[in-house]
């Protein structure tokens, strides 16, 4: 838009005149959405346009921005017209024609139905004006007798008419239909109108969200009503949803709107292309026009700290670099200037039509061109031509070198997407987290274009979750890790049942063969195993574990309606699980300040490993101290386990401020191995019960008997008793379990009588 006041005519582009009365031959002029008043009535100095021309006819061809080239005295001005919104019906499209003919104060007649306009100031198809002076035949039906016209007037807007002007530039931007069954929306199908969402006063200030790249009224951000405003308090009867197997960080950071609006089906703008000397737009898919079937998907970007679904709009275009850095694109009259110096030296790469620039001799000889066209311009204090395409900007460098680097006016802007719901059943996680967290879930893997062409005119694209912080080694754990890795450890838990139940059934308790050694009057006295504070840490540890496992399993294994009927919400358990984890961690630490010493490996433990502790049929004791080899390796096991666990669970707790591709990585490591975790308690809980009778009640009552502690520590036992756990036999005795190897012992007769 060009300033009110300019120097020369090098620094007008668009006039007021122009932005209310000019557009492509199939599109509307920016005046057409708008309902009047402001700037379409009335000059920066706050002077009616017709007025001030009227008196000062000098100003159209002035440099005053306000007025170069208009006939504001013959057209009249663009008065605040109330039935563009108010009025069912509304001919938009009538509309447009009159403004486009400059029948600028007949506008609101005849596209409010009140009479017909014959005549125009201009005809748009010669470009010429015509000497006509419109005239109006009133529809007489709709006026009474004193000259007041009666109009079916609704106070609250209609959709229809919203959409006439949001429709098509919203199509081009967001491919953004109401009303429509190819594109439909859950809202709409619902019956909920624009202004449901949107209302207004008397002020009409509509309400307006947040949307990502908007300027226009920051005041009235966030006044709109949102997707949780509404569906958390029913409003017009909106469904309240649990979102149950969700979790909670994924609708903190991640908008409703990013998983209700997984795809579109009609074609939206993809970039726009001026390096042909005009305005060329390119559309998603192997559409001609926007608007048309097309079945594409959104890419996303943070805004306000959370996930939006955006189309990712940028351009292709020539600009000119001033003094000061500042990068201008230049006017459609220089566009067209320069092109006609280089079009010769432009080819089409890859035969789609269209003879793109792509190449460096092809950039080069652009720049060359404007740098003889600019030349002069008196609106540039330097010609510095350069050339934006995807993500780089090429210029002259030092010595009249070709360079292309990232910069800042590389910067795409993603138009936020928000309308066209999809129902429950249809959103993106409908069907499990493999609808995102797999190879073939849409989320992640979807790509966007970042250069319309390379060097051989074929597009280049990258994942959209680089947009978002998600590394491809990341991505790809998580796709391992949730569709093909969590089920199968889930399985382990079945497989840790069975293998339990089977080597009780085969084997029984673990009582070495039923044999146990020589008895002793003191078998059945008691002795300490564990005193109380070891006790109080080990049920700590074992209790809090119970509810992490419980909990994460839920959590891991989409159980959230286990969660709602035992803690009545899937909020309150989350909370506990991070607090508890904390506990859990405190008392890992403790065991391992407790027990290290008890838990370091010392020779004999080789054999128990080497008879695998007698689990397998062993008629034996083996040596063991105060902890055998299996309970130490499993120590230790614990001890890592569990600081994985806790320093893990603390990075998750503080997720929100870390980079994803650490949350990732941090998810991943905690889920195998807490499942590890409960894994190995299910066996440790086996062999403390039903396998060796008798340990149970050492972690609750602190003691075992003598005889237990024989048996299976005798190691720990004679450093407890003083005594040894087998008596020595006596001399010139053979042991009862010694097979003879000379002659019989006196008063036995060998069994052949010999």
């Amino acid at each position: 838009m060009a300033k009110k006041v300019n120097d020369t005519p090098d620094e007008i582009d668009i006039t007021v005149w122009q932005w209310i009365t000019t557009g492509p031959p199939d599109q509307p002029t920016c005046a057409s959405c708008h309902p009047g008043g402001g700037p379409l009535e009335f000059d920066r100095d706050g002077q009616r346009f017709d007025q001030t021309l009227a008196t000062d006819p000098t100003l159209a061809d002035s440099l005053d921005g306000d007025y170069r080239g208009s006939h504001w005295d013959q057209s009249g001005v663009l008065e605040a017209d109330c039935l563009l919104c108010h009025l069912p019906g509304y001919d938009w499209t009538g509309r447009t024609a009159q403004l486009k003919s400059w029948n600028l104060k007949w506008a609101a007649t005849a596209a409010g139905g009140l009479g017909a306009v014959k005549g125009r100031l201009f005809d748009p198809e010669t470009g010429q004006p015509t000497g006509e002076t419109p005239t109006v035949v009133y529809n007489q039906r709709l006026f009474n007798e004193d000259g007041k016209v009666v109009l079916d007037i609704s106070f609250r807007p209609a959709d229809t008419n919203c959409m006439q002007c949001h429709g098509p530039s919203d199509m081009k931007k967001r491919a953004f239909s109401w009303n429509d069954p190819l594109n439909p929306d859950v809202h709409n199908q619902q019956g909920v109108q624009c202004v449901d969402c949107h209302p207004a006063g008397l002020d009409h200030n509509f309400a307006k969200g947040n949307t990502t790249i908007e300027t226009v009224r920051d005041d009235l951000d966030n006044t709109m009503r949102s997707c949780e405003n509404c569906h958390t308090t029913g409003y017009l009867g909106a469904s309240i949803p649990t979102h149950l197997d969700i979790p909670p960080s994924h609708l903190e950071t991640i908008a409703c709107e990013t998983c209700h609006i997984p795809a579109k089906h009609r074609a939206a703008g993809e970039f726009f292309d001026t390096s042909q000397g005009g305005l060329h737009w390119d559309i998603i898919g192997d559409q001609e026009t926007w608007g048309q079937p097309a079945d594409w998907y959104p890419a996303y970007q943070v805004h306000a700290g959370q996930i939006h679904p955006v189309n990712p709009i940028f351009g292709v275009w020539w600009g000119n670099r001033e003094a000061d850095g500042t990068v201008y694109p230049l006017f459609a009259r220089e566009l067209a200037a320069g092109w006609e110096l280089y079009r010769d030296q432009v080819t089409d790469d890859n035969g789609d039509g269209f003879a793109e620039v792509n190449r460096p001799e092809e950039i080069e000889a652009g720049l060359r061109a404007f740098e003889q066209t600019l030349a002069g311009n008196a609106r540039f204090s330097q010609v510095h031509p350069v050339f934006i395409k995807g993500d780089k900007l090429w210029e002259f460098g030092e010595a009249g070198v070709l360079v292309g680097r990232w910069d800042e006016v590389c910067e795409r802007e993603g138009f936020s997407i928000s309308h066209n719901v999809a129902p429950a059943r249809e959103t993106l996680g409908a069907d499990g987290c493999e609808d995102c967290h797999s190879f073939q879930g849409e989320f992640f893997r979807r790509t966007y274009i970042v250069d319309p062409f390379d060097e051989n005119g074929n597009e280049v694209v990258e994942p959209v979750r680089w947009t978002i912080g998600i590394s491809d080694f990341s991505y790809t754990l998580c796709s391992i890790h949730c569709p093909l890795v969590r089920p199968w450890i889930g399985g382990l838990l079945i497989v840790i049942f069975f293998v339990t139940t089977l080597h009780f059934t085969r084997f029984g308790p673990h009582d070495f063969g039923g044999r146990p050694v020589e008895p002793r009057e003191d078998d059945y006295e008691r002795i300490e195993r564990f005193n109380w504070f070891e006790r109080l840490v080990h049920l700590v540890v074992l209790f809090t574990f119970f509810f992490l496992a419980f909990t994460g399993l839920a959590f891991a294994f989409n159980g959230g309606a286990w969660l709602q009927l035992v803690f009545g919400n899937t909020l309150t358990p989350r909370v506990w699980h991070g607090w508890l984890g904390y506990l859990f961690g405190a008392g890992v630490i403790l065991m391992l300040i407790l027990w290290w010493r008890d838990a370091k490996l010392i020779p004999s433990d080789r054999e128990w490993l080497r008879k695998l502790g007698g689990y397998l049929g062993g008629h034996e004791p083996v040596p063991a101290d105060r902890f055998n080899a299996g309970q130490k390796v499993y120590f230790w096991t614990v001890v890592l386990g569990g600081l994985i666990l806790l320093i893990t669970g603390v990075l998750l707790f503080f997720k929100r401020s870390l980079p994803n591709d650490l949350v990732f990585v941090a998810v991943i490591i905690h889920d195998l191995a807490a499942l590890f975790g409960v894994a190995g308690v299910l066996s440790h809980i086996y062999l403390s019960t039903g396998a060796n009778p008798g340990t149970f009640q050492a972690i609750f009552a602190g003691w075992v008997t003598k005889e237990w502690a024989r048996l299976h520590h005798p190691l720990w036992y004679e450093k407890v008793t003083g005594r040894p756990p087998i008596d020595p036999p006596e001399a010139g005795t053979i042991p009862a379990e010694q097979p003879a190897t000379g002659e019989a012992p006196p008063d036995e007769v060998p069994e052949n009588g010999e």
